[in-house]
């Protein structure tokens, strides 16, 4: 007797390789660890080091890299690409998940603050998928996900954070 086709065989990912970003904690470690079970390699990337090592540790499977990078360094991002190709020689999946914040008022929020959160959270996920797209594109295939805040399209009033989300007025009613 036969056994049944694997109904989850289609969404296996054997033999990719897929980077995560902010997968020190919280979302980024629980998508590198889904990632990993699905059977990718998974390169992790966040600025603590300590802590990818210890996720990436207790990861299923084997290739799994722990690589420590800052959103708002060209030149880690520079790194996380050249030592992923370098160790796994291809790039198929870019999770875009870092991302930072701290709520400041946007009358009071120093403006070098501001541009730092913008560097982390809008243009250094940009930047790095620039890098791994030209790698994708060489290849014809890739995926990149970019994981947001609700708070990108949602004005939160309650929670005052200009440099991380809309912000509205206390008491604005949105639809």
């Amino acid at each position: 007797m036969t056994s049944p086709p694997d109904p989850f065989a289609s969404f296996r990912l054997d033999d990719r390789v897929a980077i995560v970003t902010g997968a020190s904690s919280g979302i980024g470690a629980r998508l590198a660890q889904v990632l990993a079970a699905a059977g990718a390699s998974v390169v992790l990337a966040a600025r603590r080091l300590d802590r990818l090592e210890k996720v990436a540790a207790e990861l299923p499977g084997s290739g799994h890299l722990a690589v420590a990078c800052d959103m708002a360094n060209d030149d880690d991002l520079e790194a996380l690409v050249q030592t992923t190709i370098d160790q796994h020689g291809h790039i198929d999946i870019l999770v875009n998940n870092a991302g930072t914040t701290d709520p400041q008022p946007a009358e009071t929020e120093p403006v070098a603050t501001f541009r730092q959160r913008m560097d982390v959270n809008l243009i250094g996920p940009f930047a790095l998928t620039q890098r791994v797209a030209q790698h994708m594109l060489a290849r014809s295939h890739g995926t990149v996900v970019n994981v947001a805040s609700v708070l990108g399209i949602v004005a939160s009033g309650q929670i005052p954070q200009a440099s991380y989300g809309q912000q509205g007025w206390p008491g604005e009613s949105h639809p």
